[in-house]
This record gives structure tokens, C-alpha cells and sequence, in this order.
């Protein structure tokens, strides 16, 4: 199922990763490219959040 917009609640806690990058051949998340928290401009607006099943 696709989570829709009311499902999750904007965040406010730190942001760990930014700019999140996978081609789809990755065995986790984790193995995914991604820019350095330091240089980030986001706000809570931006979350995003996985969930695997």
C-alpha cells in the first residue's frame, strides 16, 4: 500500500541524511548515495519517510 499524505505528521527532530540517491539495485537503503547532513537546508516540510515491507 502507498502511504498517503495524512499518514505521517511533519517531523521535528534532527534530519540525519539529505538528498537520499538510489538506483534500485541497492540490498538496503543504507547502501544508497546521499549528500552530507552539514550542507543541508531543509526544514520539516521536506521529511520524507520509508517504510519496508
Amino acid at each position: 500500500a502507498i502511504a498517503g499524505q495524512n499518514d505521517y505528521t511533519e517531523g521535528y527532530k534532527s534530519f540525519h541524511i539529505t538528498d537520499l540517491s538510489c538506483q534500485g539495485t541497492e540490498e538496503s537503503v543504507f547502501n544508497c548515495s546521499y549528500s552530507n547532513v552539514q550542507s543541508m537546508n531543509c526544514n520539516q516540510y521536506d521529511d520524507a519517510y520509508v517504510t519496508c515491507t
